[in-house]
C-alpha cells in the first residue's frame, strides 16, 4: 500500500506584500491547486517566529493520497500554477518545497 505524501510550500513574503498575497492565495492559488485534483487537503500556517519588520512566513502542506497523485500533479499541473503565482508576485515572495513521506497520522 502507498503511503500519503505531504507537499510543503513555504514562502518568505515581504512586508509590503502581505496583504495582498495572503488575499490571492486565500481565494485564487490554493483553491486553484486544490481543484487540481491532486490533494486531499491543505493546511496554511503563519510561521511564529519571524520578526514583523521583516516579513512574514508562511508553509501551505497539502496533503495527497499517494506518490501517484502528487506526481501527477507534479508532472502535468505544478508549473502551470507556478508561472501564475510569478505573474501575480513577480517580487516581493522567496517559495521553497519540500516533499515528504506521511509515516503516520494521528
Amino acid at each position: 500500500m502507498s503511503k500519503k505524501v505531504l507537499y510543503n510550500v513555504t514562502v518568505k513574503v515581504d512586508k509590503e506584500y502581505i496583504e495582498s498575497w495572503l488575499k490571492w492565495m486565500k481565494e485564487h492559488h490554493i483553491l486553484d491547486v486544490m481543484r487540481a485534483g491532486g490533494f486531499e487537503r491543505y493546511t496554511f500556517t503563519r510561521i511564529l517566529a519571524d520578526d514583523p519588520d521583516d516579513g512574514a512566513t508562511f508553509a501551505i502542506q497539502y496533503l495527497s493520497e499517494n506518490m501517484e497523485k502528487f506526481m501527477h500533479y507534479h508532472e502535468h499541473l505544478a508549473q502551470e500554477y507556478r508561472d501564475d503565482y510569478a505573474r501575480n508576485f513577480p517580487q516581493g515572495t522567496y517559495a521553497f518545497r519540500t516533499l515528504m513521506e506521511v509515516e503516520e497520522e494521528g
